[in-house]
């Protein structure tokens, strides 16, 4: 399949025709025949943004719970719904955003849910590109953490069986408050063993951070950096509270931020005021959609 798009703007301001062969752009400047032809006059090509952070299937959630903060939010509306979702609901919650994600000119996501395996198929299907991590949480209890790896592990083999190279796995500890540190411990010795990277939420809340001093003595970002956890594989979504000592360990660590503006206004869980001084720091900060819902 072969596509050439003629007079479209390029990124650097010049006019020119593009022309595709597979998935790759095969040449820029001369019009070649091609099975598509698409004229671009008036409109520009920019290469496909990434959707740092989100939980794609919860497009099915879209508009369930509406002016709530955050812990409300979840735990009454949220969660009760989601113990009800099916591997099949994931899998065309999947492919509804990734249609949609599509159709924004997103062309890659990093993603965090439930049977992962179901929406890797969507993936596939899609032709989008996916980094896809299932939920860890075994809220400090040891046999759920050994349920927990058991399931991820299942995940990851059934993602890496399916051989397509626009599907990778990663992993995906939900939060300090929800994960033990013997289980971010071996996920970061599995990271390093594997290269997949770490997805998990960071200081989302003042609460979350209030908690974090409370039960550990740290913040989450000292806390995190004190079991070993960051590291340049390491994306941590939203980071809305964090002190400036925490931000050059991001730096230092190589560790990159996932910035969900839409999600913590909607949430009420603040504005991340220490976005200016990550870029200054040079985090590497990305943006994200934390999901549909």
């Amino acid at each position: 399949m072969s596509l050439s798009i003629h007079d479209v703007r390029l990124p650097d301001g010049r006019t020119s025709t593009v022309h595709v062969e597979g998935n790759r752009i095969a040449e820029i400047g001369r019009r070649r025949e091609a099975d598509v032809v698409l004229d671009g006059r008036g409109k520009a090509l920019i290469p496909g943004f990434v959707n740092a952070h989100t939980h794609a299937a919860m497009a099915l959630l879209r508009g369930y719970a509406d002016d709530m903060p955050l812990q409300e939010w979840l735990s009454t509306r949220i969660w009760p719904a989601e113990r009800k979702l099916t591997p099949e609901a994931v899998y065309w919650g999947t492919k509804l955003a990734c249609l949609e994600m599509i159709k924004s000119g997103t062309t890659c996501f990093n993603d965090m849910y439930f049977h992962m395996d179901r929406a890797a198929k969507a993936v596939e299907e899609s032709g989008i590109r996916g980094v896809l991590s299932e939920g860890f949480i075994d809220r400090f209890d040891r046999a759920r953490a050994e349920e927990q790896f058991r399931r991820a592990r299942a995940v990851v083999r059934a993602i890496e069986g399916m051989r397509c190279d626009r599907v990778v796995p990663a992993l995906g500890p939900h939060a300090i408050y929800t994960v033990s540190a013997d289980s971010l411990r071996e996920m970061r010795r599995w990271s390093d063993e594997s290269g997949y990277l770490i997805h998990l939420h960071v200081s989302e809340t003042k609460a979350e951070v209030d908690g974090a001093r409370k039960d550990h003595g740290k913040a989450p970002v000292e806390y995190l950096d004190a079991l070993g956890v960051l590291g340049p594989r390491v994306v941590a979504a939203h980071s809305v509270w964090l002190e400036e000592p925490e931000v050059r360990t991001f730096a230092s660590r190589g560790v990159a931020v996932a910035h969900c503006p839409v999600s913590n206004m909607k949430l009420a869980v603040g504005r991340a005021m220490p976005l200016a001084a990550m870029q200054a720091a040079g985090v590497t900060v990305s943006l994200g959609t934390d999901g549909p819902a």
